[in-house]
């Protein structure tokens, strides 16, 4: 005979999956006041609104603006992964990985602002549980993301480990300087000379991840 699983354990499942749904909400919510606002304006306010909750209700899922930013990036992180390792290919020349990893962490425009501003969000008034949460998080992505390219660029653990590093403080250094460009925002500089310099800033990032893992295979 079938045994109907426990109320008790029903309504706990229930609210689980209430409050994960929730959580996710609020998260998307907040990555689209970012995609609006610069982060100086960013606020808990404008993601409860965002989201329809009351500020106080944000504070039941995330105790400061910090873990919720942690939070983003957790989301941001993961989905860069997936694309990655979706365009990771065995057997990749080392210009095609290096194009497959700008590419996937330029899918999301949000992946390098908040990248970019990690450190500050940790130091702030992230929670020590967020900031744990998110850890654990990190070392589980990365120990993914080097099992699978070192296959990829037949490459061993520590030079696939250096190699992600490198790369991605190479795309953090050619991200900021897209930011800035000869005294002004790249932005606000006309369109003609924003493609310019973008597609320079593209191939010296290419050129230089090229060097840099043809030199990690050449130790």
């Amino acid at each position: 005979m079938r045994t109907l699983p426990d109320r008790k354990s029903y309504v706990r499942a229930s609210r689980t999956g209430e409050k994960e749904e929730r959580s996710r909400h609020i998260i998307d919510s907040a990555a689209a006041v970012l995609n609006d606002v610069r982060f100086e304006k960013f606020t808990l306010d404008r993601v409860a609104e965002k989201a329809g909750f009351s500020r106080g209700g944000i504070y039941k899922y995330f105790r400061t603006k910090e873990d919720l930013l942690l939070a983003l990036h957790t989301q941001q992180m993961s989905a860069m992964t997936e694309r990655l390792l979706r365009k990771a290919k065995s057997g990749m020349s080392d210009r095609a990985f290096a194009k497959a990893f700008l590419d996937s962490a330029l899918a999301d425009p949000l992946y390098l602002r908040i990248l970019r501003r990690y450190e500050g969000i940790a130091n702030e008034n992230a929670s020590d549980e967020a900031l744990m949460e998110w850890w654990q998080f990190y070392r589980e992505n990365m120990k993914r993301i080097i099992g699978y390219v070192s296959v990829c660029l037949d490459l061993d653990w520590d030079a696939t480990n250096e190699a992600i590093w490198s790369i991605t403080a190479m795309l953090m250094g050619a991200s900021q300087m897209q930011s800035t460009q000869r005294g002004m925002r790249l932005d606000q500089a006309p369109l003609s000379e924003q493609k310019k310099a973008q597609n320079q800033l593209r191939e010296l990032f290419l050129a230089s991840a090229e060097t840099t893992l043809r030199g990690l295979r050449s130790r």
